[in-house]
């Protein structure tokens, strides 16, 4: 089947398809060595609004740029980026794109081209996805790669126009580039084709031992005048389609990627015909089928143009198959192809250049339209770019020709070409001719001196367009100053070349009439010295005369450079080295360990003694860096950690030293802590004993009976004479003190109360006191009782005995020592038992027994009998008490012996008194 591709030739109004090519899969590239080139459509191509209406004004000899040079998968996803020829389906606006490239026909070639270029002088990256479907039939087994001749991508610098025109040379083992020159095929060769596929270098990554066509998939390109190279890069297909008598069909991602070569600074590296050279990369993934996701690849290192076009091509040759192309999951990353747009400033009467053309880089695919200069700007379109013309002096702006659609490659259509026509102009001209004083002609004067000027006559030229011009010409004669330079040395030499040479001074002459000068310069020479120090030190900064011996070097110097340069240019460097070396040296180290008897270190012997316990020594060797040998022998000292124990010990002993293990009816006379004394044991153990003894008195209990005579009143008589017998009665009293010792002596006191008696009644009164009265001299006790306590006072007396006073103020005698605990003294107002009153009230009753049975005393007897009686008893007492007071003081408070001579008067006393 024909192809019936009609060719498109506008100039005015061209719309440039381009076919891209190049791609790779982000995995592939790993992320890429350029700037991610994603994004909307809106934001990558949008870039160009308008912000107001003033287009941009050209100026002959400027260079401008539209801008806007990236792509993103945006761009290429819909079909607005697409447009087809030959057999494939148009695309649908403003949906994903796909097509059929061939719909089960033979000998058909459909062709889809991206309405752009690719700059091939940075990465890009391409992928989409293809399919080839076969239809079985009774007697038939499909095999979809028996659907035709060719399915991939194509690279080619041709514009839209030549490859449309080209498509039906594309079919067969062309493989959809062949005739197009300096262009690229990436995809599935589905057909041996013997006089094109003879060598195959199998370079994938797929099976070994590829096949020329069917299930070959590789990178071929053509050469300068279109024809297909022979040798290429190719590998066998993961997938060769599965035989069946229905319908077969295998769906594929394929992608391709470029890598530019670039330079040590990361710059693409440009050929000198302004081709680019880099690596393409072409990978074929399954997605059906038993090998789905298997990729093989395929590299080649091509040689390109700086601009290409991409496309999709499928061809069938002269099998039936069909055959699409979707960009499902398409990926798309590059920079947009540019060529420049000429605009030539044209005088419209004469056709010549009337000014320098502008220049205009732009997008292959972009529309550029040149206006009038003073033109608004109208145009809104996304890819359009308006521009005013020059205003050119002299000249008259005329028109522009039409908008052109750039192209990729195509000098002569990317022209545009603006008229204008000439302004009839009367000019006065004037001309002025300067010649140096040899009469050559200067078209510059800088650097000369004007000698005279003339002015000659005006003459008038018109020309075809009726212009005038009168010229006056002004003729100006200059000399051109002579600077005579003289060179000389410091020395006076001169000098005819002063490479290598300082300035030391220059000095000008004064300029003469004609400008001449002369300048005299004096040079020097410099003298440049180079010095190498090498300083070889111990680590101490020592200087070392010899290294060879004992010495190890521990640090290289590294050189020190200094340049020193004087005023005449003469320049000393001094590079300086300084080693520094470490003299070898042998030692032997000692090291003590100390352990505890757990084998744990210790730093801290506070609180150890030395065990018995020993530990061998330990001997190492080691060298260090600097060569140094070190021997160290280490010892181990084992500790044993004092424990200390703290007992306190308490003795209780009496009053002789003897111990007591109950002290229940003892006082403490004395508590007494000695000193602690210390023992350790073998092993360093410590034991502090404090010993506290305790010494105790036995307390004793004493029982002493006193009468006291009173009166009426309650008053003390000490002499009952002119007194009788009162019938009133008062208790007794008991009053008890408790010695230093703790002994207590308890005082019974027993009150006779008398009262005064009449004149006439006193003989008798004091006759019947005579004969009744149980105690006729109580004042006597009470004097010895006073006398006792009196020679007691200034001693330390068992205890204390004073005079008894008025009794019913019941009060608490007490007596300190100086170094005794105070003792206390109790009285009781209640009379003591019935016991002891009865016994006071017996001794009465017999008394009066005895009285009649006795001879009757007279009053006086009987005050001599009770007197006697009351000092046996106050003597015994008084004798006892100053005993008592002696043995306490020497015998440390032992029992007091005058309270046992008291009782032994006492009981004579009594006995005394029962014989009455």
């Amino acid at each position: 089947m024909g192809i019936n591709l009609t060719k498109t030739n506008t100039k005015k109004s061209h719309r440039t398809k381009l076919l891209v090519g190049l791609l790779v899969s982000t995995s592939i590239l790993g992320g890429g060595q350029y700037p991610s080139m994603l994004g909307s459509r809106s934001s990558a191509l949008k870039a160009h609004v308008f912000a107001d209406t003033t287009n941009q004004q050209l100026i002959p000899g400027q260079s401008l740029d539209t801008g806007n040079h990236t792509y993103g998968t945006a761009d290429i996803e819909t079909g607005d980026s697409w447009t087809t020829a030959g057999t494939a389906t148009s695309p649908v606006a403003g949906q994903n794109f796909s097509t059929t490239l061939v719909s089960n026909t033979k000998s058909s070639a459909g062709l889809a081209l991206f309405k752009g270029a690719l700059d091939m002088t940075k990465p890009a990256n391409f992928q989409g996805t293809f399919s080839i479907t076969v239809k079985g039939a009774l007697g038939y087994t499909a095999n979809a790669l028996d659907g035709g001749d060719s399915l991939g991508f194509i690279l080619t610098p041709d514009s839209t126009d030549q490859i449309s025109s080209n498509l039906p040379n594309s079919t067969n083992e062309n493989l959809g580039v062949g005739g197009l020159p300096s262009s690229v095929f990436l995809g599935r060769d589905l057909y041996d084709n013997t006089d094109v596929d003879q060598s195959i270098a199998n370079s994938g990554s797929g099976t070994s031992g590829a096949t020329a066509g069917q299930n070959v998939v590789c990178i071929r390109t053509t050469d300068t005048t279109g024809t297909l190279s022979k040798t290429y890069q190719a590998t066998t297909a993961p997938d060769p389609g599965v035989m069946k008598s229905s319908n077969n069909t295998i769906t594929e991602t394929m992608a391709f990627s470029w890598q530019p070569n670039t330079d040590s600074n990361g710059n693409t590296v440009i050929n000198g015909d302004g081709t680019v050279t880099g690596t393409l990369t072409y990978v074929l993934t399954p997605q059906t089928g038993t090998n789905a996701g298997k990729a093989v690849t395929v590299t080649s290192t091509v040689t390109l143009s700086a601009s290409l076009s991409l496309g999709v091509v499928g061809a069938t040759g002269n099998n039936y198959g069909t055959m699409t192309f979707a960009n499902d999951g398409s990926s798309f990353t590059a920079y947009k192809g540019t060529n420049p747009v000429t605009v030539n400033y044209i005088n419209k009467k004469t056709n010549e250049t009337i000014a320098s053309s502008s220049t205009i880089m732009a997008n292959v695919g972009d529309s550029i339209d040149v206006t009038a200069p003073d033109a608004v700007n109208t145009n809104t379109s996304l890819y359009s770019y308006t521009y005013n013309a020059p205003t050119i002096a002299g000249f008259d702006y005329s028109s522009p020709d039409p908008a052109i659609t750039v192209a990729n490659n195509d000098s002569t259509t990317n022209s545009i070409n603006v008229y204008y026509t000439p302004t009839a102009v009367n000019t006065v001209k004037n001309v002025t001719v300067n010649q140096d004083d040899q009469g050559n002609i200067l078209t510059d004067t800088a650097g000369y001196v004007q000698l005279s000027s003339s002015t000659s006559s005006d003459t008038v030229v018109t020309d075809d367009n009726g212009d005038s011009t009168t010229t006056n010409t002004t003729t100006i004669i200059w000399h051109k100053p002579v600077d005579t330079v003289i060179n000389q040395d410091d020395q006076g030499n001169d000098l005819v070349d002063t490479t290598g040479y300082v300035k030391l001074s220059t000095t000008t002459s004064t300029p003469a009439a004609n400008g001449d000068i002369t300048t005299t310069n004096i040079w020097h020479l410099p003298i440049n010295q180079t010095v190498n120090v090498v300083n070889n030190v111990d680590e101490s900064g020592q200087p070392i005369a010899d290294t060879s011996t004992g010495y190890t070097l521990v640090q290289a110097g590294t050189p020190v450079i200094t340049t020193q340069t004087a005023t005449d240019g003469d320049t000393t460097t001094t590079s300086t080295v300084t080693n520094i070396w470490h003299q070898v040296a042998e030692n032997t180290v000692s090291t003590t360990v100390n352990l505890d008897e757990q084998g744990n270190t210790i730093t801290d012997l506070t609180g150890y003694v030395s065990s018995a316990q020993t530990k061998p020594s330990v001997t190492t060797t080691s060298t260090a860096d600097n060569g140094d040998v070190t021997t160290t022998i280490t010892s181990y000292l084992i500790w044993h950690k004092v424990v200390t124990t703290t007992v306190n010990q308490v003795d209780n002993v009496d009053e002789q030293g003897n111990p007591l293990s109950d002290t229940t009816g003892y006082h403490l006379m004395s508590s007494q802590t000695s000193a602690p004394t210390t023992t350790m044991a073998a092993n360093g153990d410590i034991t502090i004993t404090n010993t506290t003894t305790n010494v105790y008195h036995k307390i004793m209990a004493t029982t002493i009976n006193v009468t006291a005579n009173i009166d009426e009143s309650g008053a003390t008589i000490t002499d009952t004479t002119g007194y009788i017998k009162s019938s009133q009665t008062k208790p007794s009293m008991t009053s008890t003190v408790v010695a230093d010792n703790g002994d207590e002596t308890s005082t019974i006191t027993s009150y006779t109360i008398w009262k005064k008696s009449s004149t006439t009644e006193a003989t008798t009164s004091s006759s019947t006191s005579d004969s009744t009265s149980d105690v006729p001299s109580p004042p006597a006790q009470a004097q010895a009782v006073a006398i006792l306590a009196t020679k007691n006072a200034s001693q330390e007396p068992l205890v204390s005995i004073p005079a008894i006073k008025h009794i019913e103020q019941n009060p608490v005698i007490k007596n300190k020592s100086p170094q005794a605990p105070e003792k206390k003294v109790k009285v009781d107002t209640v009379p003591k038992s019935t016991t002891k009153v009865s016994s006071s009230t017996s001794t009465s009753a017999k008394q009066a027994a005895a009285s009649k049975t006795k001879p009757t005393m007279t009053a006086t007897q009987k005050m001599i009998q009770v007197a006697k009686v009351e000092s046996a008893g106050a003597g015994g007492a008084i004798a006892g008490m100053a005993i008592s007071a002696g043995l306490f003081t020497l015998a440390q408070r032992f029992i007091p012996a005058g309270f046992i001579f008291f009782l032994l008067g006492k009981r004579r006393k009594k006995k005394k008194n029962e014989e009455e």
